[in-house]
């Protein structure tokens, strides 16, 4: 049954809330106002309203303030933002997403801890930006998925190319999304002039890229690391006399056999 006094009253409770220019505040002041119980699925509307309650007693409703008071007692700007704007989509009447909740439970668990930070050289540059390009030329629905994630390393890339040092856990988170390609990165020094053999259509600078001779040829690691537009790792070799820039996962290094043990 429709009633009208407990339609105003949660009206009333929205405004008061600053909810009055929300779809949900626009709605029940639009039927406090006129009077006329809802028809069709506004009646489904009306009835989880006013299940749901006034504003100020939803468990959501406290737990923004709570990020609030942790937002000013928040060591890292960006983690303060990131609270005060999951406290506004609440008091805006909208639900965070349990994976938004969990987010900003862990932000508000390590708002005190200390700043561990690294300086920013060229190679972490490199990498940063060589991580970027691969980003971006991944699949953009596996990104859209993870928006979180997707924002953060955009953002700690920008603060590679802007600041003078940075953050070891942001570094470190960094490297975590993008493992093997990091991994092949790194391992590229220790690399340097080691003989390693390569398919031939590899060797596009000499013109074989449609080979389809499955045979391998002999090179020699020169280094100098980089990466392509697409964000593969890139390395020098030397071919024939010839400095070649190749993908370093093209490489074929020989396998280390591990000593067997003699059975007693």
């Amino acid at each position: 049954m429709f009633d009208l006094d407990k339609v105003r009253s949660l009206s009333q409770a929205y405004k008061d809330a600053g909810l009055g220019n929300t779809w949900p505040g626009g709605f029940l002041n639009s039927l406090a106002t006129e009077g006329k119980p809802p028809r069709g699925n506004g009646v489904n509307i009306l009835n989880d309203l006013l299940a749901k309650g006034e504003p100020n007693t939803w468990p959501s409703w406290q737990k923004a303030k709570d990020y609030l008071i942790a937002a000013e007692s928040c060591i890292r700007k960006d983690e303060a933002d990131t609270l005060k704007s999951f406290a506004a989509q609440v008091f805006q009447g909208r639900e965070l997403t349990d994976r938004q909740k969990a987010y900003a439970e862990r932000i508000m668990a390590g708002a005190q801890r200390p700043i561990n930070s690294v300086a920013v050289d060229d190679e972490l540059k490199a990498l940063a930006n060589g991580l970027y390009r691969r980003k971006v030329n991944m699949s953009q629905y596996y990104w859209g998925n993870k928006p979180a994630t997707s924002n953060r390393i955009d953002r700690i890339i920008n603060k590679v190319n802007q600041q003078n040092e940075v953050e070891v856990e942001d570094v470190e988170f960094l490297k975590s999304q993008f493992k093997n390609v990091v991994a092949l990165w790194d391992s590229i020094p220790e690399k340097v002039g080691s003989l390693s053999q390569i398919r031939p259509w590899h060797l596009d600078a000499r013109g074989y890229k449609n080979s389809e001779d499955p045979t391998t040829t002999d090179v020699l690691v020169l280094g100098n690391r980089s990466f392509s537009s697409h964000g593969m790792v890139m390395v020098d070799i030397l071919f024939e006399g010839t400095v070649i820039s190749v993908g370093a996962e093209k490489l074929i290094f020989p396998k280390v056999r591990k000593s067997r043990k003699k059975s007693v």
